[in-house]
């Protein structure tokens, strides 16, 4: 790795330690229980198994939706501004939502393999569910966060795909580390 490379992963290091450092286990816990008592309230075990893999389908296409943004910033496609980045996330969110709202009934069969053949349990997928909103969450924070610091046209410097893959791997590192601590039921 570059001098310049590894710059940039310290940089990132220090962005994401600064994100997480006063992050509450509890906090997560709450929000998430709360979504998943919401999806769970009325339905049988498949009809909640299948709510909860929508969200994982949004969330997995979420996840490239920032990658395209975040590339393209990293390439000066986009600017690196919050104006910016706030309109691209949210117009990916609203376009990924209707697509799985349109794919709804293409997927559920889907899942429904998925959960015979990788033994798929409600509580399996209820973690799933738990890092794929972390990670979520972290990659929007982590954009959002790097758009108000002055140091964050160092970021353009590097090699876009490394410093992606950086990012991936501390968002996977925090996501797990708190979705391992989580008591869901």
């Amino acid at each position: 790795m570059s001098e310049l490379q590894q710059q940039i992963a310290s940089w990132v290091e220090q962005g994401f330690y600064q994100l997480v450092k006063n992050a509450e286990v509890e906090n997560f816990q709450t929000i998430i229980q709360a979504a998943i008592d919401d999806k769970r309230k009325g339905r049988e075990e498949q009809a909640f198994c299948d709510q909860m893999m929508l969200n994982l389908a949004y969330y997995e296409r979420n996840a490239a939706v920032w990658h395209t943004i975040f590339s393209a910033i990293l390439t000066g496609q986009l600017a690196f501004t919050a104006a910016v980045v706030e309109t691209e996330l949210l117009t990916g969110q609203m376009q990924v939502r209707q697509e799985v709202d349109e794919q709804t009934e293409v997927l559920l069969p889907v899942f429904h393999k998925e959960y015979e053949a990788k033994e798929l349990t409600a509580e399996i997928i209820m973690y799933d569910y738990a890092y794929m909103s972390i990670a979520h969450a972290l990659r929007v924070d982590f954009l959002t966060v790097c758009t108000m610091q002055d140091s964050r046209e160092a970021l353009l410097e590097g090699d876009a795909t490394e410093t992606l893959r950086v990012i991936d791997g501390y968002v996977n590192y925090y996501a797990d580390q708190f979705a391992r601590q989580l008591t869901l039921h």
